[in-house]
């Protein structure tokens, strides 16, 4: 039974236990208890909010938001253990081009301030557990006279500032544009393959649009909250700049589905789904951890499963009925597409040999469109269905510079 608190309060206690859990020298039964009480309060945060926040987009993001917050606390509370008395004045970086450095590691006093980063801090930056292969700064960042791999404080602000007003216009503008005609995107349209005798040229491009849309609407969302949140921390609480290297990786780095997902897209996931699926393959089911094909794999299908169960969660935040939710689908059938592309991957090389080819990127390129020109609308469409366009908004009218130059050109 849920106590239904309001959930500003619910998010404020939730903040406030993680913080001092990460502060604190915790006994381990402690900080079970406390991801207990997260747990519990995500669930009831999701009940609260349901009846108090009319956007379903704010709904899905806030919601979303409590429960990641649940698994960061189970990581780095539970599994890795950290604690504010592991502060270390250094630690090696590894980033995805191969290079490393040794930066500054993250020492904050008092022991709070510690704890409430690591309660943010989904890639563990500065720590001994940070992700591995962080993305690295572009180079027009940096300072050309410079040895640093690290950008200016003031040119790293302005860059964000600049990421997030053009995230922002971007968003803006993609909520202005009208819905999808309803016969465009049905139920029976979804699947590709039962689709492709039938398939129109007008079909083939919205499925074509709509796959497309989906990366670019996903990508400005999260560049423009990711940016306003580092221009936070950086700007205001003045923490060093090592501690916020960049989310995302390469478009070109894009070149199979494993790239896209390990590489190409954003991190913040990367190391709690990581952490528990290694948690259950090793420590519950005691498979070896070096040379195992079924412990590989099984962490794998576990960690795109946990990211399914967050998004089939916002799915249903968003009003989808649970016979429509693809979600878990969607992230489990990249688990497959990636575990067939190792073994085709495998045999090219035993045929071809190890020696890379640039044909070879171009056929990846080729393979990871056409995987998402038939994984996503299973997933997306019905999302574009129940979309309650002009209630569910990322940003009021009031705050709309498209609306405003909309209803300005309107009046002409």
């Amino acid at each position: 039974m849920a106590f239904t608190l309001p959930p500003s309060v619910l998010m404020a206690v939730s903040q406030l236990l993680i913080t001092l859990a990460f502060a604190d020298r915790s006994p381990t039964t402690f900080r079970l208890i406390v991801v207990v009480c997260l747990l519990f309060q995500a669930w009831d945060f999701q009940n609260a909010a349901a009846n108090a926040i009319e956007s379903r987009i704010h709904l899905v993001f806030l919601t979303s938001f409590m429960w990641i917050q649940s698994l960061l606390a189970f990581d780095g509370l539970l599994l890795f253990k950290s604690y504010a008395d592991d502060q270390t004045s250094s630690i090696t970086r590894r980033y995805q081009d191969g290079q490393t450095k040794n930066i500054p590691g993250l020492r904050t006093k008092p022991r709070l301030f510690w704890g409430f980063h690591m309660a943010f801090n989904s890639r563990a930056i500065g720590t001994p557990w940070e992700t591995e292969k962080i993305p690295g700064w572009p180079s027009d960042l940096l300072e050309k006279s410079s040895e640093s791999q690290s950008p200016t404080r003031k040119s790293l602000i302005l860059r964000l500032l600049r990421n997030a007003i053009l995230s922002y216009l971007a968003l803006d503008l993609i909520a202005l544009q009208p819905p999808p005609l309803p016969s465009l995107i049905p139920p029976d349209k979804e699947s590709l393959l039962h689709r492709l005798p039938l398939m129109t040229t007008e079909e083939f491009t919205t499925r074509l649009l709509m796959a497309l849309g989906c990366w670019v609407n996903a990508y400005a969302v999260l560049i423009f909250i990711s940016s306003t949140i580092y221009l936070l921390h950086i700007a205001i609480f003045r923490l060093p700049v090592e501690m916020y290297p960049p989310v995302w990786g390469t478009a070109s780095s894009a070149w199979s589905v494993r790239q896209f997902w390990g590489v190409a897209w954003h991190q913040t996931l990367r190391r709690p789904l990581s952490s528990i699926a290694s948690f259950i393959a090793h420590d519950i089911l005691r498979l070896p951890r070096h040379g195992s094909l079924v412990a590989r794999y099984l962490k794998l299908y576990i960690a795109f499963f946990i990211s399914g169960i967050i998004h089939w969660q916002s799915d249903m935040m968003t009003g989808i009925p649970p016979e429509e939710r693809n979600a878990i689908w969607f992230f489990t059938a990249n688990a497959t597409a990636i575990m067939l592309e190792d073994g085709v991957q495998c045999l090219t090389r035993r045929v071809l040999g190890e020696k890379s080819a640039p044909w070879r990127r171009y056929v990846g390129y080729v393979w990871v469109c056409v995987w998402f020109f038939y994984a996503v609308p299973p997933w997306l469409y019905p999302s574009i269905r129940y979309f309650r366009y002009g209630v569910d908004r990322l940003f009021p009218p009031a705050l709309s510079v498209a609306w405003r130059v909309q209803g300005a050109l309107g009046k002409v």
